[in-house]
């Protein structure tokens, strides 16, 4: 298998994963408010994960290289389309508007995704595109995960989010410190 194969692969896994996920909170609880509420919430986590994988990638394992962190870009991406996707609907099945601050943050994040993601197919990416907007997304993320720490029932899922971003960007940034710090001049 090719590594074009594989990456084909990998990102059609990941995105079977996110459908498997929107079908199963439908027939968990029906297709209704809830259900796409759950497919909202769970593919989001879910995008969580495969997010840090291409943020973390690069900066953690020895020799993950262009081709993998390009592959776990574009799974990222498909998987965040999908939530979109579920997140949308979920909105007009439930009869609401976000508010216009989640539409700006939302939308820019989502802008700056597709932009890096045709930039990945294209092999033009850059890598101050790629930080900027796998950094604006981990900030979407925490902030997020940070609103449910004021709901009892979402009290938790808001902990381990903000830790695991916290985490995340203390390992990036402490792995690029390393990196610059032990490559000879």
């Amino acid at each position: 298998m090719t590594h074009k194969q594989h990456a084909g692969t990998l990102v059609t896994g990941a995105s079977a994963i996110a459908a498997a996920i929107v079908a199963g909170s439908l027939w968990f609880a029906e297709v209704n408010v809830e259900g796409w509420l759950l497919a909202a919430r769970y593919t989001a986590r879910w995008s969580f994960a495969v997010f840090l994988a291409a943020y973390l990638g690069p900066a953690i394992v020895r020799g993950f290289g262009e081709a993998r962190t390009r592959t776990a870009i574009l799974a990222f991406g498909a998987v965040h389309g999908i939530h979109l996707g579920a997140l949308v609907t979920y909105r007009i099945v439930a009869g609401e508007t976000p508010p216009t601050t989640a539409l700006a943050v939302g939308g820019l994040a989502y802008a700056l995704i597709v932009v890096l993601v045709v930039a990945e197919l294209r092999r033009k990416s850059g890598r101050v595109l790629r930080a900027v907007t796998l950094h604006y997304a981990l900030a979407v993320f925490v902030v997020t995960y940070a609103a449910r720490l004021s709901s009892t029932d979402q009290y938790w899922v808001g902990v381990v989010g903000v830790a695991m971003g916290a985490a995340a960007l203390v390992v990036r940034c402490t792995a690029g410190f390393i990196r610059k710090s032990t490559t000879p001049a």
